[in-house]
């Protein structure tokens, strides 16, 4: 279940993504390093606006299966020791990826064997935009137009008929 993934924050603190409710909007990125590594440099460009939407990029690499060399390079890169604030790191990759694959799964079952996209799901990054209710808003394949999603995030209302967006 998604709500029971957990994440780890810059400052070291572990929480699960219920707890972010109401109070974040995650970008989930999975793919393999280059692909992902890639998008987080080009949402880097907008990370002022991330940050002003409450929205945290929670990168998953699924071509390695041990990330801390990464994250240990991102803080000795910055100049306060810690990774960029917007980014949280998974805490357990095998929750993370049954998650990711289950929902692969399902979005195969969706679109059909016979599918057109469904032979070329597992060759590209995919993302998952969680709102801040914590449901699944939108998933895509590829990396997301940064400036174009912080634009739609401004746009939206403090909240809805449903909650927070």
């Amino acid at each position: 279940m998604l709500a029971n993934l957990e994440v780890q924050l810059s400052n070291g603190d572990e929480v699960d993504l219920r707890g972010l409710r109401d109070s974040t909007r995650l970008v989930v990125l999975a793919g393999t390093a280059s692909e992902v590594t890639r998008s987080i440099n080009l949402a880097a460009r907008a990370a002022e606006g991330l940050q002003k939407n409450q929205v945290s990029i929670v990168p998953y690499f699924t071509d390695l299966s041990d990330d801390s060399a990464g994250w240990q390079a991102m803080k000795d890169s910055s100049s306060n020791g810690k990774w960029d604030p917007w980014l949280m790191r998974p805490v357990d990759r095998d929750a993370w990826a049954q998650w990711i694959k289950a929902d692969r799964d399902q979005q195969l079952e969706r679109m059909g064997e016979g599918s057109k996209g469904s032979a070329n799901i597992d060759k590209f990054l995919r993302c998952y935009v969680i709102r801040k209710d914590g449901k699944i808003g939108a998933r895509t394949v590829g990396p997301p137009a940064w400036p174009k999603l912080v634009k739609q995030f401004e746009a939206l209302p403090d909240s809805d008929q449903y909650g927070t967006p």
